[in-house]
């Protein structure tokens, strides 16, 4: 079985290299989360990457999210790879330069020289430098990253949701209860 997913991922890839341009964004899909890279050419991307995409020193994910100075998350470098070798961590790759609808990507030469330019310089941040950031600040000229906006609007849902089920339980418990009202009744009416 093992086999058979190997022999599909190499024809995924090589499906994926025979498609892609010199400036794509590339998805590497990873199940929670996407890695992101600049596409070159002949197989190369170039990437923000380190230990587990660059927060190998992380202090976990509240840590890392809530950190913004990044300075502990300096071991992460810009650096050209093989597609291969970006995929041996696992998932599934694809094009997507999904901003292209709203944003007008740069020129390819212009998009290939930012990524060039960044090479060996380090330095991550899960909320405002991560891959993806780097791939569409090289693309678009404006980084952002999809993932931090989704999971930021997440934890913004989640916490309105713990807020209105804390206060209905407080107004809940504050409020006498029906059977202490039907007690107070009981006696007025033998009294």
């Amino acid at each position: 079985m093992a086999e058979v997913a190997k022999i599909e991922n190499t024809k995924q890839n090589e499906d994926l290299l025979s498609k892609a341009k010199p400036g794509d964004m590339i998805e590497f899909i990873r199940g929670t989360y996407s890695h992101w890279a600049i596409y070159v050419d002949d197989g190369f991307v170039i990437h923000r990457w380190g230990d587990h995409d660059g927060i190998g020193k992380s202090v976990g994910f509240w840590g890392n999210f809530l950190t913004f100075s990044g300075t502990q998350f300096d071991k992460a470098t810009i650096l050209q790879s093989k597609v291969d070798d970006v995929l041996r961590l696992g998932g599934k790759a694809r094009i997507n330069n999904y901003r292209d609808g709203k944003w007008k990507p740069l020129e390819t030469d212009v998009i290939l020289d930012k990524a060039r330019r960044a090479l060996n310089t380090e330095g991550y941040n899960l909320v405002y430098n991560n891959c993806e950031h780097f791939a569409t600040e090289c693309r678009y000229g404006e980084a952002s990253s999809r993932q931090v906006q989704v999971a930021v609007g997440a934890s913004a849902v989640t916490g309105l949701v713990i807020t209105g089920v804390t206060a209905a339980a407080a107004y809940l418990l504050s409020r006498p209860s029906d059977k202490k009202d039907n007690d107070k009744d009981s006696e007025k009416r033998k009294g």
